[in-house]
């Protein structure tokens, strides 16, 4: 019995493609450049702005880019957590801090996910 948890849905679906028997519910995104495999446009597009910069241009999603650095993404909630590495900028947030390990976070639900996963005794 498979005993993964967490909050976040696309954190799941990705989950998903390990049990085959469910995952070919799913509609696949397949990098052109690589043949890897995703559920979802957006973790397509985030992989070719990581591994194929070259062709960013071929990427239809919001990208979000850092101002204090050359980090891009297409999911803001990535972006959230990125931001909190740059102090200047991170203290503009309000931070969810798990009081297991002391790790930062924009959103509770993203904290939530975490305790979840990094702390299920608790």
């Amino acid at each position: 019995k498979c005993t993964f948890k967490t909050t976040v849905k696309g954190y799941f679906d990705r989950h998903l493609l390990k049990h085959p028997e469910v995952a070919s519910d799913f509609k696949y995104s397949i990098c052109i450049h690589c043949n890897a495999t995703f559920v979802g446009k957006l973790s397509l597009d985030n992989h070719v702005l990581r591994r194929h910069p070259e062709f960013v241009a071929s990427v239809t999603s919001k990208q979000h880019e850092c101002t204090k650095c050359t980090f891009k993404t297409v999911l803001k909630s990535e972006f959230n957590r990125h931001l909190l590495k740059h102090p200047e900028v991170a203290s503009d947030f309000k931070h969810s801090v798990c009081i297991h390990c002391s790790v930062a976070f924009k959103e509770k639900r993203t904290l939530d996910d975490h305790v979840v996963r990094k702390h299920p005794e608790f």
